[in-house]
């Protein structure tokens, strides 16, 4: 199966970043655009362009809107669009011009609404909606935003860019288990560059920057209040800086059942030393979120009943098994109850903190060196993250094609999930 290169000056760190990423795929639809047309038989190539006569005014009329548009001419790009639909029923083309016209103008609402009326079904229908999904990013509408993105990837499954887009949404929104689904799926047709390797490995770590993310998740849940993953991750920040108030307000809005609402709730009632109404918060029957079954977890280390505690832990391990905080309070558990089973939890505790520190340390340094990434390869590999390892192993080799270490272990790892 050929693999498609991932390679992009796109880094997928953030929707704040949106309008930018949009207007560099806008440079794309003008090409996009007239070559769809002649793989469908609506336009013909330049060499064989007909005179502008007949039936073949109005493909004329398109190229020359095309053309007004890429020199900033919106004005007369419009009058062409409009004197071309005077000749024909305006297509999925029309509208894709039209969407980006208004995209540049500045009115997305007005771009939204032209994408709207371009059908899945068109040849450029997956392109509509990941376009749609970049101007609903723009906006801060996270929700609508991943709808689009997921829509054009059923529409066009082994496309890159949804997948980046989708990515940062779910890095931002601190989904790891989504995200990391993600990854998995974008490997199995296409090769990760640099780029989306380190957010993979981020992602496994945890690595989020609270004042970084805390102005972004602001502006989606002020854009849209019933964005329950925003206001989820924005609590997270404020309990992160120990905001209790803000993070109380944030939360408000959702059902005092929500389990993940709940876990925040209670780490944050923890974090202000107040354990007994941390624990009426958390009681309960099993709520299936590892978030509060963690919370549980840690409040049950203050009952004296380290074995209760160690299946507490266990509980989250099962369902969420690359925690690290759960991974390093069993083992230190088991080792005090003189399990020897405990030595392999702080060890994998141990690597993972390794792992982290060296990922925060490359943002810092020089994040193309091979040497750097045969050295997160192994730390990925002792972790049983095969996809991952074999990420940073075929960097290796993309940059070293005669490193044998990488080679094997590339080979080593055939077949690993």
């Amino acid at each position: 199966m050929t693999r498609e290169s991932t390679t992009s000056r796109t880094p997928p760190h953030g929707p704040r970043r949106a309008r930018g990423r949009g207007r560099r795929v806008l440079a794309l639809f003008g090409l996009l655009c007239v070559a769809a047309a002649i793989a469908a038989g609506l336009l013909p190539g330049r060499r064989s362009r007909p005179a502008a006569s007949g039936g073949a005014a109005h493909l004329d009329l398109l190229r020359a809107a095309l053309d007004q548009f890429h020199a900033r001419d919106y004005d007369g790009a419009i009058a062409t669009l409009d004197r071309r639909g005077g000749l024909v029923k305006p297509d999925a083309l029309d509208r894709m011009l039209r969407a980006r016209i208004a995209r540049e103008r500045g009115r997305p609402e007005e771009a939204i609404a032209e994408l709207g009326r371009i059908p899945d079904s068109s040849a450029v229908g997956a392109k509509a909606r990941l376009f749609e999904g970049q101007i609903e990013m723009g906006l801060h509408r996270a929700r609508l935003a991943e709808r689009a993105f997921l829509r054009s990837l059923e529409l066009e499954p082994r496309q890159v860019q949804p997948y980046r887009e989708l990515i940062s949404i779910y890095t931002m929104q601190q989904r790891r288990k989504d995200c990391d689904a993600l990854f998995r799926d974008l490997v199995g047709f296409a090769e990760l560059d640099h780029i989306l390797s380190y957010a993979w490995s981020q992602n496994e770590c945890g690595l989020l920057d609270p004042n970084e993310a805390v102005g972004i998740l602001r502006e989606c849940v002020a854009a849209d209040p019933e964005d329950r993953w925003s206001r989820l991750a924005l609590a997270t920040t404020y309990l992160w800086t120990h905001a209790h108030d803000e993070l109380k307000d944030t939360l408000a809005p959702l059902p005092a059942d929500d389990p993940d609402a709940r876990a925040i709730r209670v780490e944050s009632a923890m974090d202000r030393g107040e354990v007994e109404e941390a624990e009426r918060l958390a009681g309960g029957p099993p709520s299936g979120s590892p978030r509060l079954e963690l919370a549980r977890a840690k409040l049950s280390l203050g009952r004296a009943d380290p074995r209760a505690s160690a299946d507490a832990f266990r509980r989250v391990l099962e369902a969420e098994p690359s925690n690290r905080e759960a991974t390093r309070c069993l083992g230190l558990l088991l080792h005090r109850l003189g399990d020897p089973e405990g030595e392999a939890y702080l060890k994998a505790a141990a690597l993972r903190d390794e792992l982290r520190r060296t990922i925060h340390e490359a943002i810092h340094g020089d994040v193309t060196d091979p040497r750097l990434y045969v050295r997160l390869g192994t730390l990925c590999e002792s972790l049983g993250l095969a996809g991952q390892a074999r990420a940073w192993y075929r960097l290796v080799l993309g940059k070293e094609p005669a490193n044998a270490e990488a080679r094997r272990a590339v080979e080593r790892l055939a077949g690993e999930p």
